[in-house]
């Protein structure tokens, strides 16, 4: 098992590091994990990263892709694994509303 360390301030987003359990130092976090990972997904056992146009689900101990689903746009991630489409003309303007699509647990 490892955990891994992000960066929380917004404008320097991404994983700084990553330390295996028992271990007495820091590392590099994996490759995968150079980026920005959106959301814990499959119950909590690994992570999404999201591009326009694709998921891609990251193995939180090696950094490796386990695998990715296409979508068409962008996406955001629920927190019970749900996918969630904003509509990408924004807002009505008369009422303020946007539509949202979501995909139930898609990645549950």
């Amino acid at each position: 098992m490892a955990i891994h360390f992000s960066n929380v301030k917004p404008e320097k987003n991404g994983w700084v590091a990553s330390i295996a359990s028992g271990a007495p130092v820091f590392f590099a976090p994996p490759p995968a994990f150079r980026g920005w990972l959106d959301a814990r997904v499959l119950g909590g056992t690994a992570y999404a990263r999201i591009s326009t146009g694709i998921i891609d689900v990251i193995d939180p101990s090696s950094g490796a892709t386990c695998g990715s689903l296409m979508v068409p746009g962008d996406f955001t991630i629920g927190g019970d694994g749900s996918l969630l489409h904003v509509d990408p003309h924004g807002r009505d303007g008369a009422t303020g509303l946007c539509t949202v699509t979501v995909y139930p647990n898609v990645l549950r």
